[in-house]
Parts: C-alpha cells; structure tokens; sequence
C-alpha cells in the first residue's frame, strides 16, 4: 500500500514539473497544460495572479492584469504576446483544483550602449538583463577573447579594437545554463583630419616646400538644410538680381513722377523769363502772329487784336491748401462786382479777406483807359 501511495506522487510531481522558457522582449510565446486536451475546469495563473480560464460550464474568464490584457487561451495553450521583463516568473496550470503543470518564463533583453559601432577609445556599456525569479536566475557575460565578467553588466571606460566580435550572455539557472544570448559588437577607428597641399617644382626638378599647408576645399557634397551649395549659391545671385530690379523700377517712378509734377512750374518759369517776346508780340486771331500774317496770305476777315496799354487788373486767383502741390485741395477767388467771391467746390461765398498772397495762379485783364 506504501508503494502505491509513492508512486503516485511521483508520478504526480512528474505530471507537474514543467519547463524553462526563454523569451526576449516583444517576443511571443506559449505555454501547454498536460496533453492539450480540454478539460472542464482549467484556469492559468502567474504566482496567485489569474491571467486566463475557463469555468466548470466551459464559460472563459480573464484576470485584470495587463499580462491578462495580452494573453489568449485556446483549449489548454495560453498564448502571451509582446513579452515585457515583469513578465517573468512560474506560471501554474490548475485543472479541477490541483497544478497540472508549473512552467517557469524567463525574460531577457540584450543591448549595448551606445548603439551602433563603437569607436576605438570611447566608452560603452553591456546590458544583459533577465527578469526576476524567487531562486534567480544569475548571469555572466563571455567577451570575444574568452574572458568571463561575472556581472550582468560590463563597462568598457575605453573601447579597443579586440572587443570587436561576439559577446555571450549566459543565463544560469539553478546551476545550469539554460540560454546563451549572443551581442555581436563592431569597432572603427575614429576618422583622421587629412589636410591638402600643393607643391611646385623648380627648374632643376626639385620639389619645392608645400605653398599650403591646410588647403581645405568646399567639397562638391556639401549639404546645408537638406540643399546642396550651389543651390544656395543661385538663390543667393537670384535674390540680388530681383532686389536690383525692385530698386531700378522704384527709381524710374519717382524720376516720372517728379518729371509730371514740375511740368507747371516749368511752363510759369518759361512765362516770366520771356516777358518781353510776349509784350512784342502781336498775336492774331488763330493763333498767328501779324508778321506772319502780313509776311503770307491776307488774314481772314474780322477783327484783329492788337497790343493795348499795359495797365490790368487782377480779377481771379486760384489759392492752394496743403503740404505741397502733390497733395490738398484747391479754391478759387472772383472779383465780380467789386466783391471777392470764393468758390471752394460746392460752396460759394463772400470773402472779405482773400489771401492775394497766397495764390497759385492769377488771372489778371486789361483795363481800358
């Protein structure tokens, strides 16, 4: 009876025991409960947290967790995706109250700080990180020259080129190494700055000392905000070209304007510095003088205009209010019946006081004796 009574639990602490898994970091994998076969009451747990199962009636029920969240159930295969380090640990089957199966996760991640190749002299860090277990696991790395570091993280202050290769990280647990996880590293030896020079020859032949020293040219690459330099170069000329057609076209107007604007004071200054032509001048009717009409075909007839005394007298004026002619508003004073009137658009009054002084243009006629 005793003999029975030992073989079955042995037989039950087999039926039990489960395996290691290894998974990295976003990494999926599956954990199988005895044979596979359905069984009326099945529920997955992560220590004494529920993750998934089923009830007596075959109804499915999840835990709260976020392992939960990411774990799927088919028969007795739980299914864990996107593998984070806090989800290592033992994972237990419970079909109808008692372990099935116990399995044990473990979660590591690899990397190397900074990425990418090292260069010979500078520091970089190895990281070889497991998730936590009640009895471990331990880990060790294994350099490319057989050196063990018995740490899960190796500091290497100046990078030489015999780190180059493949490190090994070793998971042990137990006693036993149950993974190896390889970090292939690259080392390059830092760029040296090269300069250029250029040497001549003399007539004998020789070699002459360098004319430069450190002749460094733009190279034909060079690349500034996602443009190439001659790009840069033509929008520069472009952009001068343009802002010297803006300033010729902005000159032009204001010589046409100012050209416009003098064309009455031209005409007032051409008046006065030729007032004796105009007083020796006998105008005609049509524009003519008497010489040309006499000197040609005889005048048409009707009266005929001849100098008068030169005695007038000033009947209208036009004032100007403004800054200046190129701006304001213009009125006009008549004498009309011994009276000033002012004429300021639609606005027509007596003025007892014109401003004779201030006047742009003045209109003046002859006074007969």
């Amino acid at each position: 009876m005793k003999m029975i009574v030992w073989m079955g639990l042995v037989l039950g602490a087999l039926s039990a025991a489960g395996d290691v898994i290894i998974g990295k970091v976003g990494d999926t994998r599956e954990l199988l409960c005895g044979d596979g076969s359905m069984q009326p009451t099945l529920s997955w747990y992560r220590g004494n947290e529920l993750i998934s199962g089923y009830t007596s009636k075959g109804i499915p029920r999840k835990g709260a967790g976020d392992i939960a969240r990411r774990s799927s159930l088919r028969n007795k295969l739980l299914k864990i995706s996107d593998l984070t380090e806090a989800d290592g640990g033992k994972f237990r089957c419970n079909v109808d109250g008692t372990d099935k199966a116990v399995h044990t996760l473990v979660v590591i991640s690899v990397w190397v700080t900074p990425s990418g190749a090292l260069l010979v002299g500078s520091a970089a860090t190895l990281q070889c990180k497991v998730s936590k277990l009640d009895s471990g696991p331990s880990v060790e790395w294994t350099g490319p020259d057989g050196q063990s570091h018995k740490e899960s993280q190796v500091v290497l202050s100046a990078v030489a080129a015999s780190d180059a290769g493949s490190w090994q990280c070793k998971i042990i647990y137990e006693g036993t190494v149950i993974h190896t996880e390889s970090l292939n590293i690259a080392v390059t030896e830092p760029a040296l700055a090269t300069t250029k020079s250029t040497t001549r020859s003399n007539s004998k032949g020789d070699v002459d000392n360098p004319t430069c020293l450190n002749c460094d040219t733009l190279p034909s690459d060079a690349v500034f905000l996602g443009l190439k330099w001659w790009i840069w170069l033509a929008i520069g000329v472009s952009s001068i070209v343009v802002i010297l057609l803006i300033v010729c076209v902005i000159v032009t107007c204001i010589r046409i304007r100012r050209k416009k604007s003098n064309i009455p004071d031209r005409a007032v200054d051409w008046i006065f510095s030729h007032l004796d032509d105009l007083e020796s001048m006998d105008v005609s009717e049509g524009g003519r003088s008497a010489a040309e009409s006499e000197g040609g075909r005889d005048p048409p007839p009707g009266p005929r205009v001849r100098d008068g005394p030169g005695k007038y007298e000033l009947f209208a004026f036009v004032s100007h209010m403004g800054t200046s002619t190129m701006c304001g508003h213009y009125v006009c004073h008549i004498k009309k019946d011994q009276q000033w009137v002012i004429f300021n658009d639609q606005k027509v009054c007596a003025s007892e006081k014109p401003p004779k002084d201030l006047g742009y243009l003045y209109f003046y006629r002859r006074v007969a004796e």
